[in-house]
């Protein structure tokens, strides 16, 4: 008989027809890369069976992070605060952002990616969908090395080489568009390239997912072109889609329509494409009037990928995350940037509606939770991702119900979602392989990685002679007293 790996827990997020439910003092029966079977039932270990877990824990699926950025860490402790009053929420993507990468080498980048990486898995985000950027570079160089950092650390990870026609820069507080259609055909091209070189590995966790950068910053018949090579090469589709109103004001220019409405046209609005952030639609309140954008993402098929926290960071802000749901539309959730911590985004995923929609009961936890799991595996065509029951891959994550922060616990997923952060994470399991224990990292040098990126983040701050300025300290900084 084949070794098994049973996975005990006071209480387990189950996948019971069609839905989440919770069961009291179950076991999870791993066979290989595969839940066999979850069972309140007593399971007797074979000799050569693996136990792990016990009555103090919870288990739960793994967390599908819809849209995170590898190049975020090096802007911790810089971007929190910062931006123009002209361009309000969007000041950091067209100001600040830029600055940094152009202060950023291979060898920041490269200390930023497995930090990223390294902080993910920890906190339970066992499937991560990798959005690689750049301004005026071949995106795939730092992808490969993001599969081999993926593959290293035992993750599951869809990996973007994102594209575009050009790039945008400000000009007297105005977002303006320097344009090479050639960059954005060869960064196509290279995508296709990069799925070839991914079918290299040894297993198929890691995916290629295609990206047009942002809906300003291609051409309609270049999105054409992507939603036909995707279809061929059966990938899915990522681009940052009404996530800020000088996107929005472009595409309006140039397509008199929507960035959801440029997507139609274009024949990429369809199942397992994604649209990151997607805020900016008609009904936002700085978009006032009606539209039908919801209508054409849920006929179509498609989803959005909801970063939150990033946005609240800046004041701004998807407005109803319930009435997203309320027109079909599948909802997935994402880290974007820092922290990355799953826990805090459902939390603010449920604040911001609230605050958003002046009311408690608009939006369910259960809705949050869903979209952090199954709504993310739906997001990318993957039945057996987001939940624990037979035929499901094995990645899940648990935690200790003893930890500070949750005692006492009545409603495990209540406490969780209310209460829990990436620090409470005891254990994590990709594929039947667990690779954190303890709350540690069992194939990571974890000190080391921490101490790259703060060698790398004062790499950067000090070629940023304006930094400062842009970003003086909370604090004065006394050195000597």
């Amino acid at each position: 008989m084949a070794k098994r790996v049973l996975v005990k827990g006071k209480y387990v997020i189950a996948w019971k027809e069609g839905e989440h439910v919770q069961l009291h003092n179950a076991t999870l029966v791993i066979e290989g890369d595969k839940v066999r079977e979850v069972t309140t039932a007593e399971v007797r270990p074979n000799p050569d069976d693996e136990v792990i877990g016990g009555s103090e824990f919870l288990v739960m699926p793994g967390f599908i992070n819809l849209h995170t950025h590898m190049f975020s860490p090096l802007t911790r402790s810089f971007l929190e605060d910062v931006g123009s009053k002209t361009l309000g929420g969007s000041t950091t993507l067209y100001e600040y952002l830029p600055r940094i990468r152009h202060a950023s080498g291979y060898e920041e980048q490269q200390a930023s990616t497995r930090f990223a990486l390294m902080e993910l898995l920890k906190g339970g985000s066992t499937t991560v969908v990798a959005l690689q950027t750049s301004d005026h570079e071949d995106t795939v160089p730092p992808c490969r090395d993001i599969a081999e950092t993926m593959d290293r650390y035992g993750l599951r990870g869809y990996i973007s080489p994102m594209f575009a026609c050009g790039h945008y820069y400000v000009e007297s507080d105005t977002v303006k568009y320097a344009w090479d259609e050639n960059f954005g055909e060869r960064g196509l091209q290279n995508t296709v390239k990069f799925q070839q070189e991914l079918q290299n590995f040894r297993h198929d966790r890691l995916r290629v997912m295609f990206g047009p950068r942002q809906t300003a910053l291609v051409t309609k018949e270049l999105l054409a072109e992507t939603a036909r090579l995707a279809a061929q090469c059966a990938a899915p589709i990522q681009v940052h889609c009404s996530e800020s109103i000088p996107e929005v004001k472009a595409v309006r220019e140039r397509y008199q329509c929507t960035p959801v409405e440029l997507l139609e046209s274009a024949s990429m609005l369809r199942p397992r494409t994604i649209l990151g952030h997607c805020i900016y639609i008609p009904g936002h309140s700085l978009l006032p009037g009606r539209g039908r954008d919801l209508e054409l993402i849920n006929a179509r098929g498609a989803s959005v990928a909801h970063c939150p926290w990033i946005f609240a960071r800046r004041g701004v802000g998807l407005e109803s995350f319930h009435s997203y749901r309320q027109a079909g539309v599948n909802m997935g959730i994402g880290t974007d940037t820092f922290p990355q911590d799953v826990f805090a985004e459902m939390r603010c995923v449920l604040m911001t509606n609230r605050l958003f929609e002046k009311q408690l009961h608009g939006i369910a936890m259960t809705e949050v939770y869903e979209a952090a799991t199954v709504g993310g595996a739906r997001a990318l065509g993957r039945e057996d991702l987001g939940r624990l029951g037979p035929g499901a891959q094995a990645d899940l994550l648990m935690i200790r119900l003893d930890c500070m922060n949750l005692v006492p616990v009545r409603d495990p997923l209540r406490s969780v979602i209310y209460s829990a952060n990436a620090n409470d994470v005891d254990t994590v399991m990709v594929a039947g392989k667990v690779l954190v224990r303890n709350s540690k990292c069992l194939y990571i040098d974890e000190e080391q990685v921490k101490a790259n990126l703060q060698r790398a983040a004062e790499r950067v701050w000090s070629r940023m002679k304006e930094i400062e300025t842009l970003s003086p300290p909370a604090l004065k900084l006394i050195e000597r007293m």
